[in-house]
């Protein structure tokens, strides 16, 4: 299952990291930039609450597939649009997409023993975020000399491949019999665990963080006269980072907790969003953008593998499915609106914004899972 992550990731990233610029260059403003990540958001609140739970009922293979062929069908799409407003159309594909990454999670996780999830897991992260960072930097340069459509192809064929190794990988399924139950019931279900909750509110905030980074840092890198390939290697080394940050999870946890690690990865981000308006360096600027890809690194891993242990198989699916579902929240809604707020005070009022929420929103969460934790091991759990 490494493979269908790798390769899909190097096609999401190659996408999304260019997608602004893109748009821009057909006219775009910053307010119609941001409702683009809106329309992700919202598009994967929506299909991911039926696939999360489609994928409890029908099994992980199915909602994988779906996932992946949306992810091509997007990337060809693109190339075809001449008004950056219909790409808000088409955005709703690109949300779609995000689906195949939880199920595929849910489906590692349904193949492995208790005391190899979190080892399976952190690989399973590090495969997705070395193509997140190869992603960018090929976009980039594919983009400075061949121009965006020719990135857009060589993403849709990763799509495609991605798709061919999962159908063809992904055996055996779920222990228990199928879940009956609805897609609202489920989530209710899944939900009335205070981990799960607390890991939820979380993941608005990370998912923020990520969406304003990768919408709103080319367009600042582009106003401090950074070419398209400069950006494209600031994103691919702020994500290998993240993929570095995502090995050493067992050791972590056992110095920080697992709360002091969920912290980190929601500090770590805020840091980045005060420095970045502070300079337009493009070493300063990669350093500390691979600071916010360090924090999401550490949040993506941990808080998965956290819900992987927190949830019940049955609820497996819409669990992973509600993390990315609150996250899309984070992305779409709060993207936009700090987007709207930046296309009258200026692009750095989005990266102090986003600072600001991280640090004052994180804090009940974070309270809140403590104690979970805490009532979790009292009671022997």
């Amino acid at each position: 299952m490494y493979i269908v992550v790798f390769l899909a990731d190097i096609s999401s990233g190659l996408v999304l990291a260019s997608l602004p610029l893109y748009a821009t260059s057909l006219g775009a403003s910053v307010a119609l930039v941001s409702g683009i990540s809106f329309t992700i958001g919202a598009s994967r609140i929506v299909s991911l609450f039926y696939l999360g739970n489609l994928s409890d009922r029908q099994g992980r293979r199915l909602v994988s597939s779906i996932g992946l062929t949306s992810l091509g069908v997007f990337a060809f799409l693109i190339t075809l649009v001449s008004n950056p407003v219909i790409l808000l159309a088409a955005s709703v594909l690109n949300g779609v997409t995000t689906a195949a990454f939880g199920t595929i999670a849910a489906f590692i996780t349904d193949n492995s023993e208790p005391k190899d999830i979190d080892r399976r897991m952190s690989f399973n992260m590090v495969s997705q975020g070395a193509g997140f960072a190869i992603g960018p930097i090929i976009g980039g340069f594919v983009a400075e000399d061949y121009g965006f459509h020719a990135g857009y192809y060589l993403a849709s064929a990763l799509a495609l491949a991605a798709l061919v190794s999962a159908v063809y990988g992904m055996r055996g399924g779920m222990k228990s019999p199928p879940a009956k139950r609805g897609m609202f019931s489920s989530g209710r279900e899944a939900l009335s665990s205070p981990t799960v909750l607390s890991l939820c509110v979380l993941s608005v905030l990370s998912a923020f963080a990520f969406g304003c980074v990768y919408t709103f840092l080319p367009l600042r890198g582009q106003m401090v006269g950074l070419g398209d390939a400069e950006i494209g290697t600031i994103l691919g080394v702020r994500t290998a980072m993240s993929a570095v940050a995502r090995l050493p999870m067992g050791y972590l946890s056992s110095r920080l907790g697992k709360t002091g690690l969920i912290s980190l990865g929601i500090v770590l981000p805020a840091i980045a969003g005060l420095l970045i308006p502070l300079t337009p360096s493009f070493l300063f600027l990669t350093l500390i953008v691979c600071t916010e890809g360090t924090g999401y690194g550490i949040f993506m891993t941990s808080s998965r593998s956290m819900m992987a242990v927190a949830s019940e198989e049955h609820l497996r699916g819409m669990s992973m499915a509600l993390l990315d579902i609150f996250g899309s929240m984070g992305y779409g809604f709060l993207v936009l609106a700090v987007g709207f707020g930046a296309s009258f005070f200026g692009l750095s009022f989005a990266f102090i914004a986003m600072s600001l929420t991280l640090l004052i929103g994180g804090i009940a969460p974070l309270r809140m899972l403590r104690k979970a934790i805490e009532e979790s091991l009292s009671s022997g759990g």
